[in-house]
């Protein structure tokens, strides 16, 4: 697991199981458990991993991909959970 807190700032392609962003990235990042994006984060670069969770107030300038990449390609796609409006 790889926690980026707030006020950090990261620059580096990002392997690791989950990632939850609070500060900045830029570079790419997969995952193979999950990526949680939460406010302020900012992330510039293509995540890959098969679920994603984006709250409100998130900025993400990139591409996303979600596929199971731990070789278990015969299950249903994961859900992708987006924060709902207020």
């Amino acid at each position: 697991m790889l926690v980026i807190g707030e006020g950090a700032r990261v620059n580096a392609e990002i392997s690791a199981g989950t990632v939850i962003i609070n500060g900045q990235v830029e570079g790419n990042i997969k995952a193979t458990g999950m990526v949680e994006l939460h406010p302020p984060a900012r992330v510039k670069g293509s995540i890959e991993t098969p679920a994603l969770s984006m709250d409100k107030g998130v900025i993400l300038e990139g591409t996303v991909k979600m596929e199971n990449l731990q070789g278990n390609k015969g299950g249903a796609p994961p859900p992708l959970t987006v924060a709902p409006k207020t």
